[in-house]
């Protein structure tokens, strides 16, 4: 490798650490992303900067450290230990001995373990899907679900065809995140986390949200076949923690040309909330304050026409009934001449 082409891939990743550091792993992706677009780049191979073998060699560990990071960086499984319902019993043979799908224990490759339920294909067609459904107690801010299967073609099990994720702050009007095809079955056995993440795939209608808000999660698959799992976490962020409903992934974004602000969020435990608005100007005058009501899966957004007062840096303040203290974001806006 070209030591001053190795230098500027240390410095990309330092920047990637200190995203990192300030707990924004969904920059720290984008930023991983970009960092392998340009080892890849035919120019920079043409040049001779970098081998092909070491561009593989450091693609393959940052796919790992992107997955890492996309699949709850900073979050925390808000279902571990907790009960579930599920639409149809596993087969006697393979039963669940006890919150099996969210005691933190894993069954490794050998469908025999204890840790392992299945459920088997059957010839009526109403029994032929499962249904996990978990209450988190309250809305919760929610990064990634997963499910975790096996599939070992010896005996007959595979992934199932598709994995639906679902939300719903009621348990009765349901918003479907992602619906997910497992990888094809492999000759060995093996096991595979099949999930949603926020982060890499989004919240549907929600640009740029990487969080939904919620109280219930609903996991789905078809049974045609064996179908064997052994824990499913939801990763997100407990809203008692704080002390009630917060607000959580707060940003602004300017947009110079069209001279707009758009500042948006998530609240936290608690759906169709009013979130106040103040913005302060440069010299620490209030230039505009405003309200709205966060979506019925948390998140809001404010649209601002920016003027001449707000010129320079200016600071933002959201707040709620019962946040301890706002939510300050700052940004900087230079009028265009």
């Amino acid at each position: 490798m070209n030591s001053a082409f190795g230098n500027e891939l240390l410095y990309r990743l330092q920047t990637i650490k200190l995203l990192l550091d300030d707990n924004k792993p969904k920059d720290a992706v984008t930023y991983m992303k970009d960092f392998l677009a340009h080892i890849h780049d035919p120019a920079v191979q043409a040049q001779g900067l970098i081998s092909a073998p070491a561009a593989t060699l450091l693609d393959t560990y940052a796919q790992v450290l992107i997955r890492t990071w996309s699949d709850g960086w900073g979050l925390s499984n808000l279902v571990l230990g907790k009960n579930y319902s599920v639409s149809l019993p596993p087969n006697s043979n393979y039963p669940d001995s006890g919150n099996e799908l969210t005691d933190g224990r894993f069954g490794g490759t050998d469908y025999r373990t204890e840790q392992w339920q299945a459920h088997a294909g059957s010839d009526y067609p109403d029994e032929r899907s499962r249904t996990i459904t978990f209450d988190l107690g309250a809305n919760k801010s929610i990064g990634t679900i997963r499910a975790h299967f096996l599939q070992d073609k010896g005996p007959g099990i595979y992934f199932p065809q598709n994995v639906t994720f679902s939300v719903s702050s009621d348990g009765e009007s349901w918003s479907t995140l992602a619906t997910v095809t497992p990888p094809p079955a492999q000759d060995a056995a093996s096991t595979e986390f099949v999930g949603w993440s926020g982060i890499t795939d989004g919240v549907p209608g929600e640009a740029g949200a990487d969080k939904v808000s919620a109280r219930y999660v609903k996991v789905e698959f078809p049974v045609n076949v064996w179908v064997f799992l052994d824990e499913i976490e939801v990763l997100g962020i407990d809203g008692h923690a704080g002390g009630g409903t917060t607000i959580d992934g707060a940003r602004a974004v300017v947009d110079v040309a069209a001279k707009k602000l758009t500042i948006d969020g998530l609240v936290v435990n608690g759906s169709q909330s009013q979130v106040n608005l103040k913005i302060f100007d440069s010299k620490g005058k209030v230039r505009y304050e405003g309200q709205t009501t966060s979506t019925e899966t948390g998140s809001f957004e404010f649209m601002i026409k920016l003027t001449g007062n707000l010129k320079g840096v200016c600071d933002a303040y959201l707040s709620m009934e019962g946040m301890p203290a706002p939510v300050k974001i700052s940004f900087e806006y230079n009028k265009k001449d």
